[in-house]
């Protein structure tokens, strides 16, 4: 039976307002160009679909944005097809499309939209700055609560108590001003979490080494998909190599390095060229390692732990 794009959107609509009430209940919000309908990419894929194209379009960035890699893989657009009422075939056009425009990227197993993860990390970004800043005043709030009462207390006890209570006072302060400092532990969690499930190892996420080097770069504005970057990026580098697998680790991926591992690209569909490692390559990775432990630091352990 064929429909026409107006009874197209209207059996779409009832899915992008379920999705919307899922997304008002999350709190998950992001910006919305509202010319986006004028776009030149967006007018393209109009074009070649109409409108259904578009709400098809909004749909799949929604549904993006729910997912924690921001991105859908194209093994599940036949579920997707299902839930939205829409041929399988039709449904592939339009992402086919979408992608031939530039309004989403491909690895060829899944699909995402640039932007919509800029968005995100900037969301999160506020998000962590705005916990940070909630456990800074609260630790302002907290010293000069400890304050006052240990004034109180000095006045009322006597001299071996008040050192004894302005000790403990000291101490419960100074515990809570060094965590009030610390970044918010999800962000350690993720990046710690992900780097395991893409080498297969079991780097600790409590670890004070482990969070220092993710903590330095974090401090020097790098996001979550940064770091996720280079983790991808190394990987497809050095997972299969016995030589280099061992500096898959956040002592050499997360160094001051950081930022040349970012800037590397991936060829051939998220890998590098087959070119066989070369005695450089090694020598400039071990350099990298020793800029993080020191001399003599190679042939000690290096997973983190």
């Amino acid at each position: 039976m064929l429909f026409t794009s107006f009874e197209y959107i209207l059996i779409l609509l009832p899915v992008i307002i379920i999705n919307y009430k899922n997304i008002m209940k999350k709190a998950f919000y992001f910006s919305h160009d509202s010319n986006a309908r004028n776009d030149e990419k967006i007018l393209m894929l109009r074009a070649e679909h109409g409108w259904e194209g578009y709400g098809v379009f909004w749909v799949l960035v929604e549904m993006m944005f729910e997912t924690e890699g921001t991105s859908i893989q194209h093994k599940n657009l036949k579920g997707i097809a299902v839930a939205c009422n829409i041929e399988l075939n039709k449904l592939e056009a339009i992402v086919s499309t979408a992608i031939a425009e530039e309004l989403f990227k491909s690895d060829g197993e899944e699909f995402w939209s640039e932007s919509l993860r800029k968005r995100k990390n900037n969301m999160e970004y506020i998000k962590l700055k705005q916990s940070e800043a909630g456990k800074k005043a609260m630790a302002n709030r907290y010293k000069k609560n400890n304050f006052n009462k240990s004034v109180v207390s000095d006045l009322e006890g006597t001299c071996n108590n008040k050192i004894n209570k302005n000790k403990i006072n000291n101490n419960v302060l100074n515990n809570t001003l060094e965590d009030s400092e610390d970044i918010n532990p999800d962000i350690y969690k993720h990046i710690i979490e992900y780097l395991n499930l893409k080498t297969g190892k079991k780097f600790k996420i409590n670890s004070r080494k482990n969070r220092s080097f993710v903590k330095a770069r974090l401090n020097e504005g790098y996001s979550l998909e940064d770091f996720k970057k280079v983790i991808d990026i190394k990987s497809a580098q050095w997972l299969n190599d016995p030589k280099m697998e061992q500096y898959l680790c956040p002592e050499t991926l997360f160094s001051p390095k950081f930022e040349k591992y970012l800037n590397q690209k991936l060829i051939d569909n998220g890998k590098f060229n087959n070119r066989t490692k070369t005695v450089s390559d090694f020598k400039e990775s071990a350099r990298d390692f020793i800029e993080v432990y020191g001399e003599g630091s190679l042939a000690g352990s290096t997973d983190g732990r």
